[in-house]
């Protein structure tokens, strides 16, 4: 399967020369309800545990270990976890996407580029994030319960399931994105340890560089540029010069004046 990572021309440059993605701190990203839709999510989730519950003494300590650091917004933000993520699209060569992130998409081998990135299909409407919130938790809190001791402290198996769930309610977006038909990378890093930094109109926007298998590159897309054909030649003579003439540089046909 292929994914779709859209972008600007600078951007591709550097991504083929340096063979690294740059990974955004997800507060900093477009949508600025970024996270708190799949953090809603799974407090949701807590409301329906604590509503059922579990007759498993384990199970329900567990829960009380989840829901006492997930409704503790300052226990959530000093988890550790700043959370960093990079977009790929399953949709080629849409407009939408070309108008929205660049003229230029690389186009990536799934199965090869999931085995450097942790790799989550985004969720949108209302009953998938339900599903998706209720599952991902019970799984959680499954895990979580085989590393639990009688008076509540959490072995290290255990706190990295709680951490997978802070990275999985990434995956939750506004139904209005759905268009984009988004899977992305996310990874968790500490905010003092190899964090860089890019101008952005007025602010500085946090990210993190992660090299990633060349041999994921299926090809280069030029979107509808005014200069199309000139910066498909481009492309393929930086493509020879880094020795990767074997990828292709293929022209978008969408009739679009830009």
């Amino acid at each position: 399967m292929s994914l779709f990572h859209y972008t600007d021309i600078h951007a591709i440059q550097s991504i083929l020369t340096n063979r690294e993605f740059w990974f955004t701190h997800i507060n900093f990203m477009n949508d600025k309800e970024e996270l708190k839709t799949g953090l809603a999510e799974i407090v949701g989730w807590l409301e329906t545990y604590e509503l059922v519950g579990y007759p498993d003494a384990s199970k329900n300590r567990a829960f009380d270990f989840i829901n006492s650091l997930f409704r503790d917004s300052a226990a959530l933000q000093d988890s550790g976890y700043a959370l960093f993520s990079c977009s790929f699209s399953c949709s080629g060569d849409s407009l939408s996407q070309w108008r929205a992130y660049g003229r230029f998409a690389i186009e990536l081998d799934r199965s090869v580029l999931r085995d450097g990135f942790e790799l989550y299909d985004c969720v949108y409407t209302k009953d998938e994030k339900s599903a998706a919130a209720h599952q991902l938790g019970n799984d959680v809190l499954e895990k979580i319960s085989s590393d639990i001791w009688a008076d509540g402290s959490v072995g290290p198996n255990g706190l990295a399931e709680y951490g997978r769930l802070l990275v999985e309610a990434a995956k939750f977006k506004n139904a209005h994105f759905a268009e984009e038909q988004e899977v992305r990378a996310v990874s968790p890093k500490d905010l003092d340890s190899d964090v860089s930094f890019r101008a952005k109109s007025d602010y500085l926007v946090p990210y993190v560089k992660k090299k990633f298998d060349i041999k994921a590159i299926k090809a280069i897309h030029v979107g509808p540029t005014p200069n199309q054909e000139m910066s498909q030649r481009s492309l393929e003579a930086l493509l020879i010069s880094l020795d990767l003439a074997n990828i292709p540089v293929i022209a978008s046909h969408i009739p679009f004046r830009s």
